[in-house]
């Protein structure tokens, strides 16, 4: 997402301290080239992260084939929130959490805000001195994120944090082209904005459809048996 030297639609760009972010970007290759899997390495760091599962539960990962079975999988995002650049890394294979670590990148200097291995999780800056935060250290439990812990737990008080897992929970949303959203009608027919923005988005994309338009019609009569009507009620 870090954009090139090219200036045309620089006025597009998002301006941070570590340079000029892109609004949107896109991949593309050959069938089974790879884009699909790294969409679901995505969802998957997301579901590991904010994701609640009991103790002993499996986490959703699956083995580097080329690499091994027994090897686990590896994942480094850097990312931005409010202008400040993260960097989150985890290592897990399905039964527990290996490594795991979210540091701040300053110029080209990282400094840790937490890091945790095989002998527990070690703690920097304003979560050194957080009681609540080693408490959670202690306890953390093999098959759950440190940082799903305390980016969840508003009593923890630490900006970053709760900055960092905010940005997995309710930014990092992964759309596939299977997924449904049944709400949209009902906001293309309150927002008349939105709706001329959609039909315009439709022209544009050359989709063959022109526009899209809701016509309100009696349930009574749709041809549908009454098991199917009492069902479509239901749904709905």
């Amino acid at each position: 997402m870090i954009a090139t030297r090219e200036r045309k639609h620089g006025e597009r760009l998002a301006h941070t301290k570590q340079g000029r972010v892109l609004p949107v970007s896109a991949i593309y290759g050959a069938n089974a080239a790879g884009k699909s899997t790294l969409i679901e390495a995505l969802a998957t760091l997301r579901e590991i992260i904010i994701g609640a599962r009991r103790p002993g539960a499996l986490l959703p990962v699956f083995p580097h084939l080329p690499y091994g079975n027994r090897k686990p999988s590896k994942f480094t995002l850097e990312f931005i929130v409010k202008e400040t650049t993260l960097i989150y890394e985890l290592e897990a294979d399905k039964q527990h959490v290996i490594y795991e670590a979210l540091l701040i990148l300053k110029g080209k200097q990282e400094e840790y805000i937490f890091e945790r291995d095989d002998n527990g999780v070690s703690l920097y800056g304003a979560l050194n001195d957080n009681k609540l935060a080693t408490s959670y250290a202690n306890v953390i439990a093999p098959n759950e994120t440190y940082l799903g812990a305390i980016g969840s737990a508003p009593a923890i008080n630490e900006p970053l944090a709760t900055a960092a897992y905010d940005w997995f929970n309710r930014h990092l949303i992964v759309i596939y082209p299977h997924s449904k959203f049944v709400y949209l009608p009902a906001r293309f027919d309150a927002d008349e904005v939105f709706a001329a923005a959609m039909n315009a988005g439709l022209t544009r994309a050359d989709t063959g459809i022109s526009g899209l338009a809701l016509e309100e019609m009696n349930a009574n009569a749709l041809p549908l048996e009454d098991k199917q009507l009492e069902q479509l009620t239901a749904d709905l």
